[in-house]
């Protein structure tokens, strides 16, 4: 008799455990349907808006559009447009190190310091995805893109955001440049890549420093 009064005794507390659990998911299904709309609502924003929901500035969405409308003068003009693509280093080691949180407070900082170092409202910089940033530079040619570059490096070690594990001890910055001329028959493809490879082309010669690519060179060795 007293096993038998156990044995209804557990069913009844198995029972009560199913309801709840049911009831439970009944009132948390519309909480957590909103959450995901609010989030898919944002995102739609953010494209709409066309900025990074991290940093503040503009997206890769709005980037593209600003790139072709800036290269469609240049030829139109035949003033120069410049790219600058920007790359955070050794960003991935930085995030194992301090965690992501800290990590995106960084970026956010980075993309502040950068925003402060250009000198005109036509300028134009972006969030190209990860910890890569793209300026763009209207009516500016190799020497005043240069200039630019330098500058915005500089800003970018003045923060002193510390990364211990790279022998500068802070976070630096190697930044590609390429120029546009309006005179040549290319792409903003060729614009994008040509900035890219003179990126990779800054880390290959030490980091931390600004080079320019001719958008009609074939640099060798150069990825």
């Amino acid at each position: 008799m007293a096993r038998s009064h156990f044995y209804i005794g557990l069913a009844a507390a198995l029972f009560a455990i199913v309801v709840y659990g049911i009831l439970n998911v009944i009132v948390q299904s519309p909480r957590i349907e909103v959450e995901d709309s609010l989030l898919a609502s944002n995102a739609v924003l953010e494209k709409l808006v066309g900025l990074d929901s991290l940093t503040d500035i503009a997206n890769r969405r709005a980037f593209n559009e600003r790139l072709e409308h800036e290269f469609a003068v240049s030829t139109r003009t035949h003033q120069p447009v410049s790219l600058l693509m920007v790359d955070v280093e050794w960003f991935k080691s930085l995030n194992d190190t301090i965690g992501y949180i800290a990590g995106d407070e960084y970026l956010v900082q980075i993309a502040a310091a950068l925003d402060s170092k250009l000198s005109r409202t036509t300028d134009f910089l972006a969030r190209y995805g990860g910890e890569e940033f793209v300026v763009i530079l209207p009516a500016t040619d190799a020497g005043g893109a240069m200039i630019a570059a330098e500058r915005a490096r500089k800003g970018v070690a003045e923060l002193s955001l510390k990364h211990s594990t790279v022998p500068a001890g802070f976070v630096t910055v190697s930044i590609g440049v390429s120029t546009h001329d309006g005179s040549t028959s290319c792409s903003t493809i060729d614009l994008t890549d040509s900035a890219d490879r003179a990126l990779y082309k800054a880390k290959r010669n030490g980091r931390n420093r600004s080079e320019f690519r001719r958008m009609d060179s074939h640099d060798s060795g150069i990825a």
